[in-house]
């Protein structure tokens, strides 16, 4: 693993990016007269570009990277907050160090959480473009839209949103998995498909989202 981390990095920094950074935090230092900032730019380019130093190594249990990120997290959260009750009477709130601190811990957490459901976190050689999700969730919406006057067959869904019928299957097959659409007249052997209007609109994307983020956030506290 390290030497595919070593590798990895190798190939995304060269000496003159590490002499950039380094000459930004000089920088940073004598422009801003406060440790707090400069630790908190500092562990933010850390956390980060580790992750992405990650994502681009390959073999790499990812679970040991976040493991040592959500450490790194902690320990910075735990020297930033030291450095401001070294400071008497400064008045600067712990509130984001303990927050970083407690971040931390929760990765960590969240991690021992992955080595008990053997979940790995690897890499995928297959990365997903960002474009064609956008997109797909664009048609996603257009065919949404469409099926609000009421059931259409693919056919008919192209037609009026302007679109192939592999796109509107692309579509479909996302709003399916989601529950958003499903067949009807199945038995008539061409289906056509409805929206679940109880899936749509702000009051479900509130309720199956946040139900949805509760659920992540207590994950690692399950033993």
């Amino acid at each position: 693993m390290r030497d595919a981390l070593l590798r990895a990095a190798g190939e995304r920094y060269t000496w003159r990016t590490v002499v950039s950074f380094c000459l930004s935090v000089a920088v940073l230092s004598v422009l801003i007269d406060d440790e707090s900032v400069v630790l908190a730019f500092f562990a933010a380019v850390l956390v980060l570009e580790g992750a992405a130093v990650a994502r681009t190594a390959r073999g790499v249990d990812g679970r040991w990277v976040k493991a040592g990120l959500g450490a790194l997290a902690v320990l910075l959260g735990v020297v930033w907050v030291g450095l401001e009750l070294r400071e008497v009477g400064t008045g600067d709130p712990l509130f984001v160090p303990v927050l970083a601190a407690v971040a931390g811990l929760w990765v960590l957490l969240d991690t021992r959480r992955d080595f008990v459901e053997g979940r790995r976190d690897e890499p995928s050689r297959e990365e997903v473009d960002a474009d064609d999700v956008l997109l797909v969730m664009n048609h996603m919406h257009l065919v949404a839209e469409e099926l609000e006057s009421g059931p259409k067959t693919v056919p008919e869904l192209a037609a009026a949103c302007d679109l192939t019928e592999s796109r509107v299957r692309e579509a479909l097959d996302a709003a399916s998995a989601n529950d958003i659409v499903y067949h009807v007249d199945e038995a008539e052997g061409t289906p056509r498909y409805a929206l679940d209007e109880s899936k749509v609109g702000a009051v479900a994307f509130v309720r199956e989202n946040g139900l949805r983020v509760a659920r992540r956030l207590v994950r690692p506290l399950r033993w």
